[in-house]
């Protein structure tokens, strides 16, 4: 029999005299089973893992391997933490507003310690700064004791964009308007620049700011860099450059109706009020209300054609206004302008007489006021024109065109029915 197999035992009956075997008989013999009693560690124990053992049958070459009862490295001889290996899966982060915690590794001569066998606490592990976290051993573990490490929470970067812009000038400063800001909550500030590549700012001489890269105020094509100061959490950062264009302002320019005396010279109308442009104001005159015949030379006295006229007449008027450096060319309405003849008040007691009886062969007649000044020269203040009724019957016209203590001379110049003219003078002192 083996220590697995069943075996024989044979018992043999002899004869004593001659040695023949008289009776054979045998027995099963059952197997005799290992035999271990030498156990020898395999060295294979953890610190919280009990190892094995293995002992070699007495009677055989078999083996046998069992559990090491206790015999777990670290349960009886707990490694402080403080000598213990202690790793981070990292020691630099950036910010997110949300707790970091980088997991932790502790081993103990290269073997790493389960981590049911500690507890870790995180600290000011948020905001940007030094973070710090605690390992403390459990109890009934392979450490014991506590230990600390550190971290570094950076800040996050911040993100600042500007959007095209255009405005109209209106002789004040015009800023490009709020920047986006992704991130810091710092300060946020404004440089303009009158060149794409950022070089050159603003200046108050150039563009109307009232400090160098301050926002401009004139006509004129800018660029603009935004920057967010740099708070607790996240860096500054600056914005690329965006496009601002301030675009030439409207103006009016408004023209009033008006009626002028005669003078024998052109009249200009009273100028124009404007807003917006300082540029230079002219004057078109026209002879119907379209605006498509201008005055002549010829026809109306004008010095030019489309000039203020100097005849006696009902036209129209435009005012053009030009574009300056930061106001548009604007144009009026169309107003009307009448020169007319100057009234005065005259009557038969200086007149008639001197017209005598032509009254009735007169066809029509002209009226010229003259004044004269200090020197004794005469200047023409205006015409009027009635028709032969009133010269006949004497009829007295108001009007106020007289300087108190001055001297006027009337002058009439009759049309008679035969062709012939007659002029009649007369001097007054009003």
């Amino acid at each position: 029999a083996t220590c697995t197999e069943y075996g024989k035992f044979y018992n043999v009956v002899k004869c004593e005299r001659c040695g023949a075997r008289l009776e054979v008989s045998f027995e099963i013999i059952n197997p005799y089973g290992h035999l271990f009693t030498n156990y020898v560690s395999n060295g294979d124990a953890t610190l919280t893992q009990d190892g094995t053992k293995t002992a070699k049958c007495e009677r055989c070459d078999e083996t046998d391997t069992v559990t090491d009862v206790g015999s777990a490295t670290g349960t009886s001889d707990p490694t402080p933490l403080s000598k213990a290996d202690v790793s981070l899966s990292f020691t630099s982060a950036v910010y997110t507003g949300s707790e970091i915690k980088p997991a932790v590794t502790v081993s103990i001569k290269g073997e790493t310690v389960p981590e049911s066998c500690y507890k870790v606490t995180y600290s000011n592990n948020i905001d940007a700064g030094k973070a710090s976290l605690k390992i403390t051993a459990a109890q009934n573990s392979p450490v014991k004791g506590s230990t600390s490490r550190s971290f570094t929470i950076s800040k996050a970067p911040s993100v600042i964009s500007l959007s095209s812009k255009s405005d109209t000038y209106d002789g004040k400063a015009k800023s490009i308007g709020s920047a986006a800001v992704d991130g810091s909550s710092g300060k946020v500030t404004y440089v303009y620049y009158t060149n794409k590549a950022c070089t050159k700012k603003t200046t108050k001489a150039a563009s109307g700011s009232s400090k160098s890269g301050y926002a401009p105020k004139n006509v004129g094509t800018y660029y603009v860099k935004a920057k967010v100061a740099a708070d607790d959490n996240y860096n500054a950062a600056v914005s690329a450059a965006a496009r601002f264009v301030i675009k030439q302002g409207s103006s009016a320019v408004t023209l009033s109706s008006q009626t002028a005396v005669y003078t024998g010279e052109p009249v200009e109308i009273n100028p124009a009020e404007v807003t917006g442009s300082t540029g230079k104001i002219t004057y078109i005159y026209y002879t119907n209300r379209k605006c498509t015949k201008k005055t002549t030379v010829s026809k109306n006295g004008a010095a030019k054609n489309g000039g203020a006229p100097s005849k006696i007449g009902t036209y129209y008027v435009k005012a053009k206004v030009a574009a300056d450096s930061n106001y548009k060319a604007a144009v009026s309405k169309v107003v009307k302008f009448v020169i007319s003849y100057v009234s005065f008040e005259w009557n038969d007691t200086f007149l008639l007489p001197r017209v005598g009886g032509l009254g009735t062969l007169v066809s029509s007649y002209d009226l010229y006021l003259y004044k004269e000044d200090e020197e004794g020269n005469t200047q023409l203040m205006g015409q009027l024109k009635n028709q032969k009724s009133v010269l006949s019957q004497g009829v007295r016209k108001k009007t106020d065109p007289f300087t108190e203590g001055s001297r006027y001379k009337i002058k009439v110049v009759l049309t008679l029915t035969s062709g012939s003219k007659k002029t009649v003078n007369k001097w007054m002192t009003y």
